[in-house]
């Protein structure tokens, strides 16, 4: 095997030995940066080539290298009187092969030489590995051509976007905003490099389904990826993945060097933007349900919203957690010289005792007596072959026990415990959805009061007291609502929460019975199950009482919704009224206007009466109505 499938080896092995840690690592480190650079370690070592070497590997056959020169000594010959040479050096492989070259017994010629068995391996090898490679790159770069032609029908973000996405860029550290592309397609909002520097891209169907607060946060997002240099990041994918198609921890190291990649994005668009984070996650619900249909296949130079697959816990991690403080110099100095060491050695093995002493020195047989000749190259002597190990006698084989059914049970143990885990999770999101809409009713109440209060005071100030004193009752059955709807969240937990207590409850009397049941102690778990049926029955008489006061809670929203409508109808009525009001005083002004134009009018002074006594009518019929 020659050098280049030794590099190739070496650094696969190095790779995924830091693939490895960067596994555990992201299992216990709470920080995705750390788990960032580790599993951006790992990728870098499979295209950087060994500076140490570190003989941490366990040591035995020494691996095929350069062969070891030996010794052979000729004893002198026994009628020659001049000396010969005492001492040659040879080339034998260590260890001697059985099948080297030695001198025949009749004509004391050399044997000719044989090709390497391995010979056409390495040639299929090599074949294989450079047409993997070409297949890889020429895929990357078809889909990098495919996907830059859409990019021909982009246009310009409007003003505000493109202003909001320099300010944001600034608070982040950014010298200047990369330019923002609405494009015609299903994509999501990503990252995108290009000769002159990186370009936003948002589609342009997208764009208008989001607020303020959902399109500042996916913009802090991708603009996140520009500030930690992700891009440049692709290149680096792109080398090993082209290298290194063969390697599963390839693509296992890329796969999760994007998901770490899209939690630090997350943890930069938290601190940035700390009260967003529901605007966040909605963004990110919109952004992926937009590409689900028919979404366009991204290059692998781009960098996007993160795959769907980590929603779920992106989305926890976003509504759940605090982001935490970025890490301070002293310790990104120790990580940047950790990963400068792991990336110049590498793993060698370990040479034992036996393998560091000299070359033995084999004892050549004396050459008969006979005309001197031409000294033939010295030849390595075949070292005896070694004893065949004694084959053990074949022992009887005990049967394998048969399966029995515990393994089964176990088996639907632990999906049963996962199914308990993920039902736990959604409670907590519920629990966390509803304190959400709590605060947003809260907020929502609170701006309602207050306009509808700003309103009562500048009608009292206008003169207008009766509308202002029912803009005062709209608040007072606000106020009410909003008291309804509280209780009704606070109901909805108190339920959600007895539901989930008498669940767990339910599930831990049933395990104790299956476990009395599989002791033997049958009594025991009758009485068990005549206990859990005393206490279900107490159960659904505290669930039904929690149902009564949720129909009474509605019937009270309802009747402050009928209320809140028939304040709606007056207000409307009284605007009506208010509208009639102006109606008539304008009719009046213009009988006015017309009677004293009337002494001037000779000839249309009938015409101008007729005109005079119709507006009077209008005027008495609308002051009639109620």
């Amino acid at each position: 095997m020659d050098a280049l499938f030794r590099l190739l080896l070496t650094n696969a092995a190095a790779a995924g030995l830091l693939a490895i840690a960067a596994w555990a690592a992201s299992r216990l480190v709470k920080r995705p940066a750390v788990v960032h650079g580790l599993w951006l370690l790992a990728l870098a070592k499979l295209v950087t080539p060994p500076m140490v070497p570190l003989p941490v590997l366990p040591g035995g056959p020494p691996l095929p290298g350069p062969e070891t020169p030996a010794v052979v000594r000729i004893a002198p010959r026994a009628a020659v009187p001049s000396p010969l040479v005492e001492e040659a050096p040879v080339r034998s492989a260590a260890p001697p092969a059985p099948a080297s070259t030695h001198a025949s017994e009749s004509g004391g010629q050399p044997a000719p030489a044989t090709e390497p068995r391995g010979a056409g391996w390495e040639l299929a090898s090599r074949l294989v590995l450079v047409v993997g490679v070409m297949a890889t790159l020429v895929l990357t770069a078809w889909r990098f051509v495919r996907f830059r032609r859409l990019l021909e029908h982009a246009t310009p973000a409007p003003a505000a976007v493109t202003a909001r996405a320099r300010e944001i860029a600034h608070r982040l550290g950014l010298r200047r905003a990369p330019p923002v592309l609405l494009v015609p397609a299903r994509i999501p909002p990503m990252l995108w490099p290009a000769s002159g520097g990186p370009r936003l891209l948002i589609p342009d169907e997208l764009l208008p389904q989001l607020d303020d607060e959902e399109r500042d946060a996916l913009l802090a997002h991708e603009l996140a990826h520009v500030r930690r240099r992700d891009h440049w990041v692709r290149l680096l994918e792109v080398a090993a993945t082209a290298l290194f198609w063969w390697y599963p921890v390839t693509w296992w190291a890329r796969r999760a060097l994007r998901s770490a990649e899209e939690r630090c994005c997350d943890e930069w668009v938290l601190r940035l933007l700390p009260a967003s984070a529901g605007a966040y996650a909605e963004g990110l619900l919109k952004s992926l349900n937009f590409v689900s249909r028919e979404g366009v296949s991204l290059p692998v130079a781009a960098s996007g919203v993160g795959p769907a697959r980590d929603l779920e816990t992106r989305l926890k991690e976003i509504l759940m957690t605090k982001p935490l403080p970025q890490l301070n110099a002293p310790l990104r100095l120790a990580l940047a010289a950790g990963a400068a060491v792991g990336l110049a050695v590498f793993p060698t093995q370990a040479q034992s005792p036996a393998a560091d002493r000299d070359a033995p020195e084999v004892q050549a047989a004396p050459a008969p007596a006979s005309t001197p000749r031409a000294a033939a190259p010295a030849i390595a002597a075949r070292p005896a072959p070694r004893p065949a190990p004694a084959t053990p006698a074949p022992q009887a084989v005990e049967p394998a026990p048969a399966r029995s059914a515990t393994s089964t049970e176990l088996v639907e143990r632990k999906l049963e415990a996962r199914r308990r885990a993920i039902e736990k999770e959604r409670q907590e999101l519920r629990e966390r959805q509803r304190a959400l809409e709590g605060q947003a009713l809260e907020l929502e109440s609170r701006a309602e009061q207050e306009e509808m209060q700003a309103e009562a005071a500048k009608l009292r100030a206008e003169g207008n007291p009766d509308r202002a004193a029912l803009v005062e009752r709209k608040i007072a059955a606000a106020k009410r609502r909003v008291e309804v709807q509280r209780r009704r969240l606070k109901l909805e937990a108190e339920h959600a929460a007895l539901e989930a207590r008498l669940e767990q409850a339910g599930q831990a009397r049933e395990d104790r019975i299956q476990a009395l049941v599989e002791a033997g102690r049958e009594a025991e778990a009758d009485q068990l199950k005549h206990e859990m049926e005393t206490a279900q029955a107490g159960e659904e008489r505290a669930a039904q009482e929690l149902r009564k006061q949720q129909e009474a809670i509605e019937r009270e929203m309802g009747e402050a919704e009928e209320q809140m409508q028939g304040l709606a109808a007056e207000e409307h009525v009284h605007e009506l009224r208010a509208g009639t009001d102006e109606l008539v005083r304008s009719l009046t002004e213009q009988v006015a206007a017309l009677k004293e134009e009337l002494p001037q009018a000779t000839a249309q002074k009938a015409q101008l009466e007729r005109e005079i006594r119709r507006l009077e009518a209008a005027i008495a019929a609308l002051a009639k109505t109620p």
